[in-house]
């Protein structure tokens, strides 16, 4: 064989390894494109989802949600192996991991649904009595059915990593309870002409009260206020005990 023929063949299969590591540093780094980009879906579902919950513990009274530690973990873990360039252990990961994640997230949810319903609630009922009396600025309650929308939860809080948003969410959960705690007594000071913040709550609930739950006290104060003419009475059977 020739030494022109030898090294054509040697070059050859120099050039065929080549290709072969080319091909496969391509995949590499699909698949690392790829695995990364699912996994910054996860982690960013559940930075949410904390987000979230920590909000709903500042802002509702007797809320309270415990989160699986170990998913927390299990994303840290995750994000080690794409680091670590572990791709065929992070894929296999992967499926497991967005499925808890995605629990969490309804679990959070669904938890939140029930106290911001009525939350909701209240608010409706203040804007339709500040529609009636005028007793506090408009822009006041936009802002603050703004801040009750949880839709926008997540993009108001600040911060480069997530403990550091935890903390601005839970200022935030807290600013809005007391932001909506001022508004109703200012509301309520000037509508029942004194601080019967107790007693318009009631009046403002879902649930019927009932005259002989008011005390004397109370009861002139209705009479007195700018919701004396409003104040719709009616008669119902009494309970009778077995």
């Amino acid at each position: 064989m020739s030494n022109k023929l030898a090294k054509s063949r040697v070059d050859e299969k120099t050039s065929r390894q080549t290709l072969d590591e080319q091909l496969k540093a391509v995949h590499t780094r699909l698949q690392h494109r790829h695995l990364a980009i699912q996994l910054n879906e996860i982690a960013n579902t559940l930075e949410g989802t904390l987000i979230r919950a920590t909000i709903a513990e500042s802002l509702y009274d007797d809320f309270d949600i415990k989160l699986d530690t170990e998913t927390r973990a299990g994303v840290s873990d995750a994000i080690n192996l794409l680091n670590q360039e572990k791709y065929d252990d992070l894929e296999s990961e992967i499926p497991d991991l967005r499925v808890k994640v995605e629990e969490q997230r309804s679990r959070v949810n669904s938890r939140i649904s029930i106290p911001q319903a009525d939350r909701n609630k209240q608010l409706h009922a203040m804007q339709q009595l500040n529609e009636k009396f005028d007793v506090v600025d408009q822009s006041k309650l936009d802002d603050l059915e703004t801040r009750l929308s949880d839709d926008g939860w997540v993009a108001s809080v600040d911060g480069n990593t997530t403990e550091e948003k935890i903390k601005s969410a839970k200022a935030y959960g807290e600013n809005t309870a007391e932001t909506f705690d001022r508004i109703r007594s200012d509301m309520y000071t000037q509508l029942l002409d004194d601080d019967s913040t107790e007693l318009a709550a009631k009046l403002i609930s879902d649930e019927s009260y009932h005259l002989t739950d008011l005390d004397e006290n109370h009861f002139s104060s209705l009479q007195k206020s700018k919701l004396g003419d409003y104040i719709e009475l009616s008669l119902s059977p009494l309970n009778q005990e077995d």
